[in-house]
């Protein structure tokens, strides 16, 4: 499912435990955390919206949304928590006073509220999912 060997981990990982699970276990405003784990693609093979459902086959609430951002283009969004999935590109995301650099096959739980998004040199193509009722 994933891999917890990330290089230069600048958050703490995603146990394969809580794969499964979204919500509850991300905090936000002072107590924000944020996880990211890796894909591990000699498992699991290419990430694409149909892999990202299969991890997600037990959270029948889930929703599962691909986004393409355009390369160089800056993004300030509002969202629900959810977990994103980075299928390819790279793009430098902030999140409150945090910022950190994406790349594909990055998986990081993000709690509600405002990001920014600045994309890299090439397109970003990304699996959001979250639980609506969450």
């Amino acid at each position: 499912m994933i891999s917890t060997e990330s290089p230069d981990a600048v958050l703490p990982l995603v146990s394969a435990s809580r794969i499964d699970r979204l919500g509850p276990e991300i905090r936000d405003t002072a107590g924000r955390m944020l996880t990211r784990a890796r894909w591990d693609y000699g498992r699991d093979g290419a990430i694409d919206k149909a892999s990202v459902a299969a991890q997600h086959g037990s959270v029948p609430s889930s929703r599962i949304a691909p986004n393409v951002y355009a390369a160089g283009s800056e993004w300030t969004l509002t969202r629900r928590a959810s977990r994103l999935y980075v299928v390819a590109g790279t793009a430098q995301l902030t999140v409150g006073e945090q910022a950190f650099t994406l790349a594909a096959g990055d998986i990081v739980d993000l709690p509600a509220g405002e990001i920014v998004l600045e994309v890299g040199s090439s397109m970003l193509d990304v699996v959001s999912v979250w639980d609506p009722g969450g």
